[in-house]
């Protein structure tokens, strides 16, 4: 009876232990560093290796789906969680042991260089910016092009105005000369009549002096 009771003791343990650990896993904020190392710190505490190992994992996995979604929001996180486990290292390989997995863990998340994560970040930034620098290039060059065409027909109807100028001065121009040559003409003409009228005069003059 003795060894029965003291199963069902341990199996209670066991799952209350479950429970509590997946509980308090459950209700951290992988996305608030703060959050995650005071989780651990608090395994740390209660010796709570699996909590622990399972707390560093996910931060992990987590730090992995930041890198691809929000790359500019990695290096605060990492750079926090690395000084955490930098400072509590030999404390957390007491409680949790160097089993391959959280070794392996621990070992990647202080390798990624923070570096890096802001080059991804001003590479990010760059690709917005040249697509934004792309965006008003496309944009100036329409409104050069648009300028352009209406600079053009300024000119045309600029040049279309003084081709009718010229051609009425032209026309002008003609109508003086016709009538300059006209008048010429007139008085040209007037003038032979008035030699031809004298010429007969004389003429008859000197007919009736020979007689």
């Amino acid at each position: 009876m003795k060894k029965v009771f003291m199963m069902l003791a341990a199996v209670a343990a066991l799952v209350l232990a479950s429970c509590t650990n997946k509980a308090a896993e459950g209700a951290v904020a992988m996305d608030n560093i703060d959050e995650v190392t005071e989780a651990i710190t608090k395994g740390l505490e209660a010796g709570d290796a699996q909590g622990v190992e399972t707390l560093i994992n996910n931060a992990k996995d987590y730090i992995a789906e930041l890198q691809e979604s929000a790359p500019e929001k990695v290096q605060e996180y990492v750079a926090k969680l690395q000084e955490f486990i930098n400072t509590n290292a030999d404390k957390i390989k007491s409680v949790v042991g160097e089993g391959s997995t959280i070794a392996s863990a621990l070992e990647t998340i202080q390798a990624i260089p923070t570096d890096a994560t802001n080059a991804v970040s001003e590479a990010a930034e760059g690709v917005v910016e040249g697509a934004e620098n792309a965006v008003e290039g496309v944009a100036e060059d329409a409104q050069n092009a648009v300028d352009g065409a209406v600079q053009a027909g300024k000119d045309a109807v600029e040049a279309g105005k003084q081709a009718v100028d010229n051609t009425v001065e032209a026309g002008k121009q003609a109508v003086d000369n016709a009538k300059k040559a006209g008048e010429a003409a007139v008085e040209n003409t007037k003038q032979a009549g008035k030699n031809a009228v004298n010429n007969a005069i004389d003429n008859a003059a000197n007919s009736l002096k020979i007689k």
